[in-house]
């Protein structure tokens, strides 16, 4: 399996997106690393799935990305925001997905569908979006740049 160079490219940008989402939490809970560990414990499979279908995402993306060049052969600026916010909103959804078949189905107690794609889906994506919104921005408008320079031959 070979990457192509904008897989590589938003490989890196994955990772690094993830590394400020940490720090961004850590930030919150005043860098209490143990706060931060039982956090990720408790959501550890959400978590770990939802990172997997980043990287899942990037790569199909990645892998496709030529088929949304432009005109003359070239990457845009706005195409490397559009693909970070894609893969987001596509983790966040793989996500969410893992936390509402774990404790969202029903389970024959009172059950309101509504009020539970609202917890699953709606809460964690508006936080992720929330939070995540300005760094996405400004990762995808570097991966942007560096999409913009890459050869024709590289794609």
């Amino acid at each position: 399996m070979k990457l192509k160079t904008p897989t590589k490219l938003i490989f890196i940008t994955i990772g690094i997106n993830l590394i400020i989402a940490s720090l961004i939490f850590l930030s919150i809970i005043d860098f209490d690393l143990q706060e931060f560990f039982k956090f990720v414990f408790s959501l550890f499979i959400n978590l770990l799935i939802g990172i997997i279908g980043l990287y899942c995402i990037g790569y199909l993306i990645g892998q496709n990305l030529y088929k949304i060049q432009n005109s003359n052969k070239k990457f845009s600026l706005f195409q490397g925001i559009l693909v970070v916010f894609a893969i987001l909103i596509f983790g966040a959804l793989i996500g969410s997905t893992v936390g509402f078949l774990k404790e969202g189905l029903p389970n024959g107690y009172e059950y309101d569908l509504k009020k539970e794609l609202f917890d699953y889906y709606i809460k964690p994506i508006f936080w992720i979006l929330f939070f995540g919104f300005i760094p996405t921005l400004i990762s995808g408008i570097i991966l942007g740049i560096k999409l913009k320079k890459l050869p024709l031959t590289t794609i």
